[in-house]
């Protein structure tokens, strides 16, 4: 254990208190260490702060500057839980769990997905491209591996005028990649869209 700064022993003489300075007692009593003796027991404390600031900056270190400033970002905000889909994209999302079932169980279907989860790429440039998008939807085998990706072309798809872009990069990377690429538009209907996963699915990886 580290000496205690501050303890007490019987002696005559002189005796130190940190930081006062030395007093002198004319008769035996209770006193403060010594001089040598407070010393080292500053050392001793200096040790611990010491070894206490370092097991503090290791742990901040770990989570790096970038999540330091994600962490304060999230505390002066308000946060609220959303819906992971709009209505049209429920109702498209049920539907399309339907039309797989009937393969009994070989195929899954997965909502709002991004596409650097199902695509690798081996250049950071390429991946940073299909990191920052996501699909509405991406089915997949059994093992795993994306078959078909589904964007539904309905409400809120372009509010900000970009979604023909996107697009466009979603369907280059799911083609390069061997994925099937489908658009579903708020007026299609269930044997047209059957019709469609059937064809992506005979002529892909599946």
């Amino acid at each position: 254990m580290l000496p205690a700064i501050f303890f007490f022993r019987l002696r005559a003489g002189v005796c130190a208190l940190p930081g006062i300075g030395w007093w002198k007692l004319k008769h035996k009593g209770l006193c403060f260490m010594t001089f040598s003796e407070t010393m080292i027991s500053f050392i001793g404390v200096a040790v611990l702060v010491a070894l206490l600031w370092l097991a503090w900056r290791s742990t901040i270190g770990r989570l790096g500057k970038v999540s330091r400033k994600q962490l304060r970002a999230l505390k002066s905000a308000s946060l609220d839980r959303k819906q992971i889909m709009r209505h049209g994209e429920h109702q498209l999302y049920g539907q399309l769990q339907t039309l797989l079932a009937a393969y009994g169980g070989k195929y899954q279907v997965f909502p709002q997905v991004s596409m650097g989860e199902l695509i690798a790429c081996d250049t950071d440039e390429g991946f940073l491209a299909i990191n920052s998008k996501r699909v509405d939807f991406a089915i997949t085998d059994a093992k795993g591996y994306p078959v078909i990706l589904v964007e539904y072309q309905g409400e809120g798809h372009d509010l900000d005028g970009t979604a023909k872009g996107r697009d466009t990069v979603k369907r280059e990377a799911a083609t390069r990649a061997g994925i099937g690429f489908l658009e579903v538009f708020p007026d299609y209907d269930i044997d047209g869209l059957k019709a469609d996963i059937k064809m992506l699915l005979a002529s892909g990886r599946a």
